[in-house]
């Protein structure tokens, strides 16, 4: 002991502590008008249809690199999403370890059927880089100077591209989508979709939820209050 050495590690068997998560950052409905303005001023258009799929479809980055023409479904408006792209490595399966249908929405289909011009007759990758003429890969979106450059241009406080899905997220809880529903569509558990989306579940949809309380209640219990001595 007085070579201040001790015999054990008294850090031995305690847990890391642990980090809170981020919460989503979405961008409003303004600022998403912003950036894709911005992109199809100054850009090639693919770059357009790019983030215009993202921020209406909700898929995770390594999902829509991953995409291809054979997992498009042009007559029900739904894509397969059943593999991704991972710092440039591909993987056939998902971040959930299954495959799932995704309905698009018309500004997600919009995109799709822009791209066609660029990408479908080679039958592979949907989305393409029109400045390397190759599929896009995951490094080159996360690190896309592009992304930065629109955002300071259009004075939008910097967010990851990553939090257009959180957006269309948001966007849909808002409107008074069924989570579950929602759930699905993004391919998380409705446990881990609540954790995330706390915050867009409640509010507003709680007011919805206890309108359909009170209309049943008014159904079957009419004048009960009134009726009160």
């Amino acid at each position: 002991m007085l070579d201040k050495q001790i015999a054990a590690n008294p850090y031995d068997g305690l847990d890391y502590a642990s980090v809170q998560k981020k919460k989503p950052d979405p961008f409003t409905q303004v600022e998403v008008r912003a950036i894709l303005a911005e992109l199809q001023e100054r850009y090639k258009q693919p770059i357009g249809n790019y983030v215009q799929f993202q921020f209406f479809s909700g898929l995770r980055t390594s999902e829509a690199i991953a995409l291809t023409w054979q997992n498009v479904d042009f007559n029900r408006k739904e894509i397969i999403v059943d593999s991704v792209n991972v710092y440039d490595k591909e993987q056939d399966s998902t971040k959930t370890m299954t495959s799932r249908k995704v309905k698009l929405t018309s500004e997600a289909m919009a995109a799709i059927e822009r791209q066609k011009a660029y990408t479908f007759a080679a039958g592979g990758k949907v989305f393409s880089d029109p400045y390397y003429d190759a599929p896009r890969t995951y490094q080159h979106i996360t690190d896309s100077t592009f992304w930065a450059t629109a955002l300071k241009r259009q004075g939008i406080r910097h967010r990851r591209a990553y939090n257009s899905r959180h957006t269309y997220v948001t966007l849909g809880l808002m409107a008074g989508v069924n989570p579950a529903y929602m759930a699905r569509q993004m391919g998380h558990s409705l446990e881990i979709f609540f954790k995330v989306y706390a915050d867009w579940i409640d509010g507003d949809d709680d007011d919805r939820e206890m309108i359909k309380i009170e209309q049943r209640i008014s159904q079957f219990f009419p004048n009960f209050s009134t009726n009160d001595k």
